[in-house]
This record gives C-alpha cells, structure tokens and sequence, in this order.
C-alpha cells in the first residue's frame, strides 16, 4: 500500500516514466511511479502473450534500440551497472524484393552505398548526398533533441548556430525534408524500383502514410543507424525496464502496478496529487509528471473546466492518427526455425534473419496502401517492417524454435466495418505477405498475438491512434510544438503538472529522452524548495547532463 503523499507521483510505468522517476529519486525527490497495467514497460515490454506458447517471449512493440544510444540514457544513468545487456546488430535493415534480391542497410554508410551502386549508379549517388544530408541535420538535430525546446540554453543555440552556418549549403535540402512527403522526396532523388521500395517501407514505419506534406522527415532513418549503430536488448525491450525498476528501487523510489490514476487533482490552479481508481488518493508536493498520452492526460484525466478555452482547443486538436492510418501487429510463436532460402542463396555475407527485414511490393503499393487506409479499406497490398527476436536472442523462446514480429505500419483506424469483424482478416493477409518470404510460417505456427489499433491502443491505455507516438509524428508537431502550441516545454499550464511521454519532445522511439527532460523541469521550477527537500537534493547525486 503506498503511502499519502511524496515528493513526485509519476503516471506511466513505461520506459519514459521510469526514466522521469528514475532522474528525481536520484536528485533526492521522494518519488513514486503509478501503473495502470499489471505489468510494466508500456510499448517497452516483453511477456509471454500467446497463450498456446507460454515458453515464447514476445515485445509487441518496440524490438531494436535504434534510437537509445543517440539518447545516451543507458550510459547516463549506468544502466548496464543494474543487468541492461544488448547486442550489436548490423547491418540494421535489410529489404527484400519479391524476385529474390536484397538490398541491406549497414552501419557503414559507404558499404550501404556500394550495394545500392549494384542496382543503379545514379541511386548510389543519390543515396550518398541524402546521407550526408541526413548527417548535416543531425548534428543539429541531437543536441536539439538532448534540450527542452522553450529553453535549450545558450550552449545549444551557439552550438546549432554554428553548425547551420557552416552547412549554409545544405540548408535548402535539410528544409525540404520537413515539407515535403515521404513518397515525393524519393520519386525525386532514386528510381530503381529496389531503392525506392526499401526507402518507402522503412520511411511508413517511422511515420506512416508517405504521401502526407512534411514526411520526407522520415529519410533521416537510415542516418541514426549509419551513426550509432543498431542494438537489440537481450532479454527483449523489457530488459530495459527492468534496469530501470533496479536503478529507481537503488535510488529509494517506488513504483506500483495495477494503480491506474482515475484523476488528476487539482486545487487552486495547482496539480496536488491523483485519485487512483481504488479511490486512494497521493499527494505530490513537488509536481505530477504524465508520461501517458497528452490527449489522455490533459483531456479525461484533468477535472472538467480546468482548461482555459484556448488551451482546451488545442488539446482536443491534439493529431493522433489524424490521417486515419494506424499500425496492425502480429507476433507469432512458432515451434521451429524460419528459412529465408530464397533470397539467402544470394548472398552468403551475414544470415538474413537476423536484422529487421522489409517488405513493400513497390513505392506505389506503400503509398496505395494510405490511400485504401483513408477510405477505411484493408490495404490489398501489406507491406511490413518484421523481425526474427530469437535469432540474435535464443532465450526468448525453447532451443530450435522461433518468434516472429511482424509491424504492418498502414492500416485503417477505423475500418468499415469495425476491427471486431475485420481483425483475423487482416491477420491472415499480415501472415500470408510474410509466409511469401519467410519459409516455415504455416509449417511450425503455434499461435499469434494480433493487435489491432484498438487493441494496441486498449493493451496499453491510450488514445485510439495514439499508441505508437501518443502525438502524429510530423515537422509542425516537433520541438515546441510537440503536443501543442504551449504545451512543448513539458510544463503545462496547470502549475506542478509536466508531460513527459512519446508526446512530447523529441517524440516517440526508446530514447528516455522526453521522461528525463519532464523530470529537469520538474527540479528546474523548485526554486523555494522546503528545508527537508533542499537538504536531500544537495545530498543526492547529481541528475546525468
């Protein structure tokens, strides 16, 4: 039973929120993490979810630290100190065609551009200006990304200021990366059919529909790899939480499961504390942070009329899934090994099971398949970003055998008529794309998880479009903008009250990089902290920079 009150209540026992209540228990703040769910991890979590094969680990959601090691938060906080264990994937991506042929991704960029230069020259060239393009952007992008976008420090201006001078040339094509669409920016640059449907496909799993203005922001993909490399955690995403738990039990802080929070609690224009739904009320006289969707937080968990007009407007524009597309997803236990055999046979350098793999019949079926979402249809032509865990992690199922994630980025969020009716279809026609290449499938099939996007949004409490990136990932919904006008500095204008999920800055993907922001800000604002308070921080060691 926990108690009345503490220093901080965090809602959200994902991996943001760990990360939030991780930060402030480590700066000396009495803090508590409130679950809704009987497990913890959120989109970062790994459970035996098909029932027929309870030996068969499965991560329903995120699979590869892609993005993590830009954050820095496995170093920042010594997660490895508490058992968080990876291993090293490269090349990152590789993407099948249907006659047989591949086309990889490797950490190196060069190597990547000498297997695009078998397929076309010009592509090759192509692919080389984009990328260094893309590495231009990030140099300014992650220190952007590392700061709350309302106040990023004078370091950071000078620093980004810089760098923007010294890429004056290259300005022009950073810029058209946030306004054009996906599907325009390579129609543009590539034109061997191989190129563009690698790029379309893993382009639709980082932001969906790839004919929408401002896209094109999703060709940056292929560059956080090219400069970090890909990393799978050992155990699966939960071995991440799983540090995190062990990091914030080290540091005196609490978290509890199976306590969803029924209010936000509010008295004198000030956050106080959360009824939880057993009607337990807890105090929080430092702040709240909401690592759950904005949507969620600010529209059904606040008492009505706590918003002004204004910001309630913006709330309830808040885009998730405004384009009517969202994400299907399957995971499959199987009781043997998949074959690749078609497309191994050509090439003997690394084993294609082991990075994730793309499929897209074309650039024309991918963008089809947005259109035929919109319209509310199930698209004819499936397209996926799949990933074989147990290859580069054998314990995640018995020896021999296999668990098979299969992500189809583009489907209807409301199709007609509903999921209820639709759900086994879509599954089968999800199955069915991935049996064309993967050998095995019908053979060794125990049993599957499906996930609709209602039931990917039910699974994990979110807003309905919500569950991947709780807030539409595109360039007018970045930085200080991300939610909303006014709410992109974590602060909301209700005091004591931060959002620190995929919602806000820098958005979605396993960085930790939104919880541990909130949780600065939280420290930030407590300028006239209480005797006890101030005694504990100077205490406590200091949040990782």
């Amino acid at each position: 039973m926990p108690r009345a009150e503490y220093d901080a209540v965090v809602i959200g026992g994902g991996h943001n929120g760990l990360t939030a209540a991780c930060v402030l228990a480590r700066n000396g703040l009495d803090t508590i993490v409130v679950e809704a769910g009987s497990t913890f991890g959120g989109q970062s979590t790994t459970l035996p979810l098909v029932e027929s094969a309870p030996q068969h680990k499965i991560s329903p959601y995120a699979v590869d630290d892609i993005f993590l090691t830009a954050g820095g938060l496995v170093d920042e906080l010594g997660l490895r100190r508490f058992g968080y264990r990876d291993i090293y994937i490269d090349p990152s991506y590789v993407y099948l065609h249907p006659d047989g042929a591949s086309l990889a991704f490797w950490r190196d960029a060069q190597r990547t551009v000498d297997e695009i230069k078998t397929f076309s020259r010009s592509d090759a060239n192509a692919y080389l200006d984009l990328m260094r393009t893309v590495d231009n952007l990030l140099d300014m992008a992650i220190p952007l990304m590392k700061a709350n976008p309302h106040r990023p420090g004078l370091r950071t201006v000078a620093t980004v200021t810089s760098l923007a001078a010294l890429r004056a040339r290259r300005l022009p094509s950073m810029m058209w990366l946030a306004v054009a669409s996906a599907a325009q920016a390579i129609s543009e640059r590539f034109r061997h059919p191989i190129v563009c449907s690698a790029l379309a496909q893993l382009s639709a799993t980082c932001v969906g529909p790839i004919d929408t203005d401002g896209s094109a922001i999703a060709l940056m993909a292929p560059g956080f790899p090219h400069r970090f490399g890909t990393r799978r955690p050992l155990g699966g995403t939960y071995a991440l939480v799983e540090a995190l738990l062990a990091n914030l039990a080290d540091a005196g802080g609490n978290a509890i499961a199976n306590a969803a929070v029924e209010e936000i609690i509010v008295s004198g224009g000030r956050a106080t504390g959360v009824r939880l739904a057993t009607g337990q009320t807890l105090r929080a006289r430092a702040g709240i942070i909401a690592s759950c969707d904005p949507r969620q937080t600010l529209g059904r968990l606040l008492p009505d009329g706590t918003l002004d007009q204004v910001t309630q407007a913006r709330v309830d524009h808040i885009p998730t899934a405004a384009s009517g597309v969202s994400a299907f997803k399957v995971d499959i236990a199987l009781r043997g090994r998949l074959g690749l055999r078609r497309h191994q046979k050509n090439r003997q350098d690394f084993d294609l099971r082991l990075p994730a793999v793309l499929i897209a019949d074309s650039l024309d079926a991918v963008v089809r398949s947005s259109q035929q979402s919109r319209a509310r249809e199930l698209p004819d032509d499936i397209h996926m970003f799949s990933v074989v865990p147990t290859q580069a992690d054998p314990s995640l199922a018995p020896p021999n055998q296999d668990t098979l994630y299969l992500y189809a980025p583009i489907t209807p969020v409301n199709p007609e008529p509903s999921w209820d009716t639709l759900d086994a279809k879509a599954a089968d026609a999800i199955v069915a794309k991935a049996a064309e290449f993967f050998d095995g499938i019908t053979e060794y099939e125990i049993g599957r998880c499906v996930q609709s996007p209602a039931e990917l949004a039910r699974r994990v409490n979110a807003t309905l479009g919500a569950t991947v990136s709780h807030v539409d990932y595109l360039p007018h919904r970045l930085g200080p903008l991300r939610p909303a006008l006014g709410l992109g500095g974590y602060r909301t204008p209700i005091e004591g009250l931060y959002l620190g999920g995929s919602g806000s800055h820098p958005g979605f993907g396993m960085t930790g990089l939104p919880g541990r922001l909130s949780a600065r800000e939280v420290l930030r604002c407590q300028t006239r902290p209480s005797r006890m308070l101030t005694n504990r921080i100077s205490r406590a060691p200091q949040s990782p920079q």
